[in-house]
C-alpha cells in the first residue's frame, strides 16, 4: 500500500511539473527588408531659366565692325527654336524652316528654300535669314539672346517675342557694352592652357604653341 502511494505521488508531481513548465514561445522571423524607391530625378529646367528654346525670339539689332543699327518692326522677325532640333523662322513677308544644334554655346542654323513673296522696300527679310544662317554662336543675358556670326561678321540682339522693345538710349548702351566685350576679347591673342572634363583635368604643357 505504501509502495502504490509513493508511486501515486511520483506520477503527480511529474503531471503538475508539466502543467506549470513554461509554453514554448514561437520563434519570431526575420521580417524582410523595405526597400525604399529612390527619388525621381528632375530633369525640368529650373524656374524662369532662359534657353534658346524656352520662346521665340524676335530681331531687334546688329551690331558690327562696319556700325550697328536697331530693327524698326521686331515683331516682323522671329526666330522659334524647338525642342526637336527644328527651327522656324518669319523673315517680314516670308517663312522658312530648318534645322540647329546647340553645343555649349556653339551655334549652327541650316535653313531650307523660303517663300519667295515680295516684301515692302526697306525689309531686312533676306538680311536677317542670311544672319542667321551664319550663326556660330549665341549666349544669353536675362532674358535677351545675342547670336554671334561666323568670322567676326557681328551680333544680332533678340527679347522674347511680344516683349515690348527697349528704349533708344537703353539699346544704345547695351550695344555698346557689347561692342566693348567683343573688343576685349579680340584685342589680344589668347593661348590654351587647360581643359577640365567631367572626368578629367588637362594642362597644356606648351600653351605657346
Amino acid at each position: 500500500m505504501r509502495k502504490q502511494l509513493i508511486f501515486a505521488l511520483i506520477i503527480a508531481s511529474l503531471v503538475l511539473a508539466a502543467c506549470g513548465g513554461a509554453l514554448p514561445q514561437p520563434t519570431p522571423t526575420a521580417s524582410a527588408p523595405i526597400e525604399t524607391a529612390p527619388a525621381p530625378e528632375n530633369t525640368t529646367s529650373p524656374a524662369g531659366e532662359v534657353s534658346l528654346a524656352t520662346q521665340p525670339w524676335q530681331w531687334t539689332g546688329f551690331t558690327g565692325a562696319a556700325g550697328q543699327f536697331k530693327v524698326e518692326a521686331p515683331e516682323s522677325y522671329q526666330v522659334t527654336f524647338n525642342e526637336d532640333g527644328t527651327v522656324s523662322v518669319v523673315a517680314d513677308c516670308n517663312n522658312a524652316a530648318g534645322t540647329y544644334t546647340d553645343e555649349d554655346g556653339a551655334l549652327t542654323v541650316v535653313l531650307g528654300p523660303m517663300t519667295a513673296a515680295a516684301c515692302p522696300e526697306g525689309s531686312r527679310s533676306e538680311q536677317f535669314v542670311q544672319f542667321l544662317g551664319s550663326a556660330a554662336g549665341y549666349f544669353i543675358v536675362e532674358d535677351r539672346l545675342f547670336i554671334n556670326l561666323t568670322a567676326d561678321g557681328g551680333t544680332m540682339a533678340l527679347l522674347p517675342a511680344g516683349q515690348p522693345t527697349v528704349s533708344p538710349e537703353e539699346e544704345a548702351a547695351s550695344a555698346a557694352a557689347l561692342a566693348q566685350m567683343v573688343a576685349g576679347v579680340q584685342a589680344n591673342p589668347w593661348r590654351w592652357t587647360s581643359l577640365s572634363t567631367p572626368t578629367e583635368d588637362v594642362t597644356v604643357e606648351t600653351p605657346a604653341s
